[in-house]
């Protein structure tokens, strides 16, 4: 749990705006515009290796050539801008009413904490060359369920099909 001067970064709604405006809701799933183009190497929820390891992928993996910009789906505030527990840089943001989007796996980070941004606002570089997975953004949907705190959602019921 990191604390920032907008709220807490897990848990609670995080808000920098003197009026929170929610940017995102239930009804825009299967409505947002991809981060970036790349190839899908994974996608959210459980896998089973070869080896027998189970994987819980919190988000969908997106392949990209290290350095391609990464835009934000939607509106908002940037929650978190930072390194993040195993993942290296990651943006955060919050589009009010527990709505998260989150950037994983960065190389650069082209946005600052507490700052607003916009729908197809570049938020940052693909990195994660030195994954398994090679370059690639995970990005992650975290949404309120029944009055809960945030939990991790899967991505492709909120990005428009391709």
């Amino acid at each position: 749990r990191r604390h920032t001067r907008y709220g807490t970064v897990t848990g609670v709604q995080t808000c920098a705006l003197p009026i929170c405006v929610a940017t995102l809701s239930a009804e825009d799933a299967g409505s947002l515009d991809w981060p970036l183009e790349g190839n899908l190497i994974y996608e959210f929820g459980r896998d089973q290796r070869p080896n027998g390891t189970v994987i819980r992928w919190n988000g969908i993996g997106i392949a990209a050539r290290t350095g391609t910009p990464v835009m934000a789906v939607k509106a908002g505030v940037v929650a978190y801008a930072g390194p993040f527990e195993g993942y290296g840089p990651t943006v955060m943001l919050s589009h009010g009413n527990g709505f998260y989007t989150l950037y994983l796996y960065l190389e650069d980070i082209g946005v600052v904490e507490g700052r607003e941004v916009t729908a197809g606002q570049v938020v940052g570089t693909v990195g994660g060359a030195d994954t398994p997975e090679g370059p690639h953004l995970e990005f992650q949907i975290r949404a309120p369920l029944d009055g809960t705190s945030p939990q991790a959602q899967d991505p492709l019921l909120w990005l428009r099909s391709r």
